[in-house]
């Protein structure tokens, strides 16, 4: 319910089995521990348009990418 619209996809991070990042048409991103599901811990603000999608860096793992509905990828 953190999300003011609808949520467009999840990202479990590679090494932290408990970290989740959700990327919604909000234009917002939110990082999860699952173990506290009321509480986000952090908001990432696009400052674009709808997130259609995020995912965890598989070598990086301190970073992710999302892409957005105007085709812009932010890293």
């Amino acid at each position: 319910t953190d999300h003011t619209r609808t949520v467009h996809r999840l990202s479990w991070h590679p090494e932290h089995a408990f970290t989740l990042l959700s990327g919604s048409q909000d234009g917002t991103m939110k990082l999860w521990d699952i173990r506290d599901p009321s509480n986000c811990k952090v908001v990432f603000d696009a400052k674009s348009e709808s997130v259609r999608d995020v995912q965890f860096s598989k070598f990086f793992t301190n970073y992710f990418a999302a892409g957005f509905e105007n085709g812009v990828v932010q890293v």
